[in-house]
């Protein structure tokens, strides 16, 4: 499957040398030789995506059009991942909705647990009608 991949990035690599493929040289003597310790392959779900995604939501809540930048740049990062192999689309998509999952429920847990708190720095005052 990545073999057409690999010649690719190999071809290239002798017009101008792209370290990333020393490291997958290194991954792979990893997987291939349980022998050599401290390296291996985990890419789902992928947390370049996960973090990401997390700093989207955060400049987003920040700024709308730095929240949009950021949303771009996670684009990118997907694509990129998927284009030089490092995941499959899969890994990013799910990287990115773990990512959104966590986020609002931390908001809720969040809001539930500072609200009593909240009351006491500013009690909610009744309305009468």
């Amino acid at each position: 499957v990545f073999k057409p991949m690999t010649d690719h990035f190999a071809a290239m690599n002798q017009i101008h040398e792209f370290s990333f493929l020393r490291t997958i040289e290194k991954l792979w003597e990893g997987h291939a030789n349980p022998d050599v310790a401290g390296v291996g392959i985990s890419a789902f779900p992928s947390m370049h995506l996960c973090l990401a995604a997390t700093i989207a939501l955060y400049t987003a809540a920040m700024s709308r059009w730095l929240g949009r930048a950021m949303w771009v740049f996670t684009a990118l990062i997907l694509i990129g991942s998927v284009h030089l192999g490092w995941h499959y689309a899969v890994d990013g998509f799910a990287g990115i909705a773990i990512a959104v999952v966590i986020w609002f429920a931390s908001l809720r847990f969040a809001r539930w647990w500072l609200a009593p708190a909240m009351d006491l720095v500013a009690p909610r005052v009744a309305v009468e009608t």
